[in-house]
C-alpha cells in the first residue's frame, strides 16, 4: 500500500478508526478490524477441478471428491495431480505452485487453508474457492526472515515506493542548504498575484512581457533562475499534472517548491564531477573503459567473428582439441506414471512412431507423454544417472527431480570422432579470440620496459589479502 495509508493503518488501534488523511488517490478514513503476526510465505501443491462456465453438467465437486478418496487410499498426491488436476500450469509439476505470501494468490480462502496446514506432506480436505475446487498439500513454510536477510529486498521495495520521497526530500533539503536557496513567502505572494485560477484546469497562459518575467527568483552559486524560468515550467507541467488541489494557492506552492528542488538537482547533476570526487573517479574509469571496449571490439572480437580464414587456420592447428565424445541417437520419453511408461516401452519395442504414441496418450488436453529426439553426448544431463548405454529400448527409470518415468530408445551409438569446423565454430571463435588478445597484449609489451613499484605492489597485495 502507499506510505500514508500504511502509516494510518498501523498506527490505529484494533476496533478503532483513523483521522482523515490524504494520499495520491484521495481522502481516507481507515478502520482496523484485526492485527496479526506476519505469516511469512509458503510453498504448496494443489489438485484443482473446475467447471467451464457453459458446461451442461457441473462435475467439479464430484471429481475432486473422487480424487480425494484415491489420495486417502494411495497417498500419491503428485501422480494424482498430474493425472486429474485441471490446473494445466501446475499439473505437470505434480501440482506445485510458486511460493507465495498473504495476498499473493488473490484467494483468501485458499491462503487461509494452506497456512493452516501444520506438517510437511499433510493435505487438506476438498474445499471451494472462487477459482474452483482444491486439495492443498503443504511442501514447506518459509517464516519471515531476519532483518539481515531481508535488508536488500526491503531497500529495493523502499526505492520503488512512495517512501523514497522521504529520501529525496532529505537530499533536496541538504542541497538547498548547500547552495543557500530558501523557500520565500514573498516569492509565493508574487506568484499568486501573477498566476490566475485557470491553473486549476491546466489552462494558465504565461505572458512573456509581464514585468516580473526577467526578475531573479533565486540563484544557485553563479546560476541565476528567473521568474520566466518558473512560468515556463508551469506551462509545461500543468498539462501533465492531474492531481486535485483544494485551491490555486496550494497548487502554486507545490509547483514552486518542486521547481526549486528540480532546478537544484539539475545543477548538481550537471556539475557532479566537481561536486563528487567518487563520481568523478568512476566517470573517468567509465570513459576509459569505453575506449578500451572500442579497441578490443575492433582489434579482437569482430576480427575473431569475421575472419573466416583465421578461424580455419586456427582450427587446422588445433583440430585434436575439438572432439565429439561418444554420442547417442535417441528418442527420449518422459511419462507421468509407471503404467504409461510400461505401455510406451512396449510401443517403442514394436516400432510405433512418435506421432502415433503421442496421439494415443495425449488426449483431451492432458499430456501424459513428452517426447524428444536427436543426437546427444552420452553425458547429456537429461539421461538418467545410471543409464545403461546400449542400442534398443531401455528399462524404465524414475527421475526423482522431475517426478517422470523415463524410457529411452537408443537408435544408434556414435563412437568418438573429430568435429568439423562448422560443428566446432563457436568454440573455435572463442579460442581464436583469446589467442588474438594474447598476441595483442604481447605486441604492446614489445619494445617497452615495464617497471613495478615494489612498495606499492606490496601494499596492494596486503589490501587484497585483508579484504579477501
Amino acid at each position: 500500500m502507499v506510505y500514508p495509508f500504511e502509516n494510518a493503518a498501523f498506527n490505529t488501534e484494533v476496533g478503532k478508526h483513523s483521522d482523515i488523511f490524504r494520499t495520491d488517490f484521495g481522502y481516507h478514513i481507515v478502520k482496523v478490524f484485526e492485527d496479526r503476526p506476519a505469516r511469512g510465505e509458503i510453498t504448496v501443491s494443489h489438485i484443482m477441478t473446475f467447471d467451464d462456465r457453459d458446461a451442461q453438467e457441473k462435475t467439479a465437486e464430484k471429481r475432486i471428491n473422487e480424487v480425494y478418496k484415491q489420495l486417502q487410499e494411495t497417498g500419491k498426491f503428485e501422480e494424482l495431480a498430474r493425472e486429474f488436476s485441471d490446473d494445466m500450469n501446475s499439473a505437470s509439476r505434480g501440482g506445485k505452485l510458486d511460493r507465495f505470501g498473504t495476498g499473493g494468490l488473490n484467494a483468501s480462502v485458499f491462503e487461509d487453508i494452506a497456512f493452516s496446514l501444520k506438517e510437511k506432506g499433510s493435505y487438506s480436505a476438498p474445499f471451494k474457492s472462487k477459482f474452483g475446487w482444491h486439495i492443498v498439500k503443504l511442501i514447506e513454510k518459509h517464516p519471515v526472515g531476519s532483518y539481515e536477510e531481508l535488508a536488500p529486498s526491503l531497500k529495493e521495495k523502499i526505492r520503488k515506493s512512495p517512501r523514497a520521497r522521504k529520501i529525496t526530500d532529505s537530499f533536496n533539503k541538504r542541497l538547498r542548504e548547500k547552495y543557500n536557496v530558501q523557500r520565500s513567502d514573498d516569492v509565493l505572494t508574487v506568484l499568486n498575484t501573477v498566476i490566475t485560477d485557470s491553473i486549476l484546469n491546466n489552462s494558465w497562459q504565461f505572458d512573456a512581457a509581464h514585468k516580473t518575467a526577467g526578475l531573479k527568483m533565486f540563484t544557485i552559486n553563479d546560476k541565476e533562475i528567473t521568474y520566466a524560468d518558473f512560468y515556463k515550467n508551469v506551462m509545461s507541467r500543468q498539462k501533465k499534472d492531474f492531481t486535485n488541489y483544494s485551491s490555486k494557492e496550494e497548487k502554486v506552492k507545490k509547483f514552486y517548491y518542486d521547481f526549486i528542488d528540480t532546478s537544484i538537482a539539475a545543477y548538481y547533476d550537471k556539475n557532479l564531477e566537481n561536486e563528487n570526487k567518487d563520481f568523478a573517479f568512476i566517470y573517468d574509469e567509465y570513459k576509459e573503459g569505453l575506449l578500451l571496449f572500442d579497441l578490443l571490439e575492433t582489434k579482437i572480437w569482430n576480427k575473431a567473428k569475421e575472419d573466416s580464414l583465421g578461424q580455419q587456420a586456427y582450427y587446422d592447428l588445433h583440430k585434436d582439441k575439438y572432439q565429439w565424445k561418444r554420442r547417442l541417437d535417441i528418442i527420449l520419453t518422459q511419462n507421468t506414471t509407471e503404467q504409461v511408461a510400461q505401455e510406451v516401452q512396449q510401443l517403442l519395442k514394436n516400432g510405433t512412431s512418435r506421432e502415433d504414441i503421442k496421439k494415443q496418450f495425449n488426449i483431451d488436453g492432458r499430456t501424459k507423454v513428452m517426447m524428444s529426439n536427436g543426437v546427444v553426448e552420452e553425458t547429456y544431463n537429461r539421461l538418467p544417472e545410471n543409464f545403461e548405454v546400449k542400442e534398443g529400448v531401455s528399462s524404465i527409470y524414475y527421475d526423482e527431480k522431475t517426478g517422470f518415468y523415463k524410457v529411452i530408445l537408443v537408435k544408434e551409438i556414435l563412437e568418438p570422432s573429430s568435429k568439423t569446423l562448422e560443428e566446432a565454430r563457436g568454440a573455435v571463435i572463442n579460442d581464436y579470440q583469446q589467442q588474438l588478445e594474447k598476441d595483442w597484449l604481447s605486441s604492446l609489451r614489445n619494445g617497452r620496459t615495464i617497471e613495478v613499484n615494489k612498495k606499492t605492489f606490496k601494499k596492494v597485495k596486503k589490501a587484497i589479502a585483508k579484504n579477501a
